[in-house]
């Protein structure tokens, strides 16, 4: 069962409609983070990072996957990814 904190995200995401509402999204993100550190379970860059790959090949594999990981364009992805690591 899904705690009231992770229905809030889920239904964030479900809200998510273009650049604009994932722009807001990061943002919150990141608050989230500096507010609540001791809620996250991956605090690190190299922890949080991992952490998404084993989630990838975790719900691909899985029978109950809600993601159509065949449309998701990974090059976007990456790209938004390393460019958070250069961009001033």
């Amino acid at each position: 069962m899904k705690t009231e904190e992770e229905s809030g995200w889920v239904e964030k995401i479900n809200k998510i409609s273009g650049k604009e509402a994932f722009i807001q999204f990061l943002e919150d993100l990141s608050l989230d983070y500096q507010q609540h550190l001791e809620a996250w379970e991956n605090t690190t860059i190299p922890d949080y990072l991992q952490q998404m790959a084993s989630w990838i090949e975790d719900d691909s594999a899985s029978p109950t996957k809600n993601i159509v990981w065949a449309e998701v364009d990974f090059q976007v992805l990456a790209k938004i990814l390393y460019m958070g690591k250069l961009y001033e």
